[in-house]
């Protein structure tokens, strides 16, 4: 980082507390928070509050999250290094320590004696990708770039980086309408197979959905290729009951999907679209309008 915005280390140091901090802030805690947290605390001078994070609560989650084992100890073997160098020794700090390396040793224990147990979400560390950083204009945009930008939206949200997918869907498509997409078909660059419009309009469906946000149905009612029209709802509409009926499904979950569906329906409501979504047993068909 210092290489990026200078050698100021006081300067430095500040953006690495504002980091920790907005970390330590989060009410749902993400895979960087557990690997980065306690790194931003030390690059920031902080490293006396340690004891604030490192708790028996933090492996646990930590290694829940994605955070192997080897890392956990490496994490806690640097913090012995530092506690064990302080000119008086911190008996909080040690028991904090101590309470750490226990629980990661029953974590390695447990997953031995309990056969085929797993005690872990699955989920990907997703770095940060350069279209994150930067945004091609929509004149250049083509199948391959579109495909791979919403893959990496639905990617973020699959493995809890909802922040990061909604920022990168609204950075990339916040201004943007459907027909820009639509166009993006036939610029150069495309390398077309049967069904590819089709899977474009699912990755589509699912970031708009993850999202909960349909911006791009700006001016769908407009679009002189009525069949893809009529494929854009019912992609965003199959993506919707896809999330109705997921594993994950419960109650809290389901009142946030019919929430999404009415999102929809307003954003055809606003755009003149002749389409009406209805809530039918825990599914969702589509009529025209009469």
């Amino acid at each position: 980082m210092s290489r990026i915005i200078g050698r100021d280390k006081n300067h430095v140091r500040e953006i690495y507390s504002g980091l920790a901090d907005y970390y330590i802030l989060q009410e749902e805690k993400t895979i960087g928070y557990y690997r980065d947290v306690i790194r931003f605390l030390e690059s920031s001078g902080r490293i006396d509050e340690f004891t604030r994070i490192y708790t028996p609560e933090y492996v646990i989650n930590a290694y829940v999250n994605g955070i192997e084992l080897a890392e956990l100890r490496n994490i806690s073997d640097k913090l012995m290094k530092y506690v064990v160098n302080e000119k008086e020794l911190d008996w909080i700090k040690i028991l904090s320590l101590a309470l750490g390396y226990l629980t990661i040793e029953q974590i390695e224990r447990s997953s031995y004696e309990i056969e085929d147990a797993s005690f872990r979400i699955t989920r990907k560390d997703i770095s940060v990708h350069p279209y994150e950083c930067y945004i091609t204009p929509s004149v250049k945009w083509n199948c391959s770039i579109l495909e791979e930008v919403l893959q990496l939206v639905n990617n973020l949200f699959e493995n809890g980086e909802e922040l990061r997918g909604k920022t990168l869907f609204l950075n990339w498509f916040g201004n943007a309408n459907i027909s820009d997409i639509l166009k993006s078909f036939k610029n150069k660059g495309n390398e077309y197979y049967p069904g590819y419009e089709s899977s474009l309009l699912k990755l589509l469906a699912e970031a708009c959905v993850n999202s909960d946000n349909y911006c791009i149905f700006k001016e769908l009612s407009k679009l002189e290729d009525k069949n893809l029209l009529v494929e854009t709802v019912k992609k965003t509409e199959e993506s919707i009951i896809e999330k109705l009926h997921s594993k994950y499904s419960n109650q809290p979950y389901i009142q946030r999907w019919v929430v999404n569906a009415k999102s929809l329906q307003k954003a055809l409501d606003d755009n003149d679209c002749p389409f009406q979504l209805k809530t039918v047993t825990g599914s969702i068909i589509t009529d025209f309008k009469t």
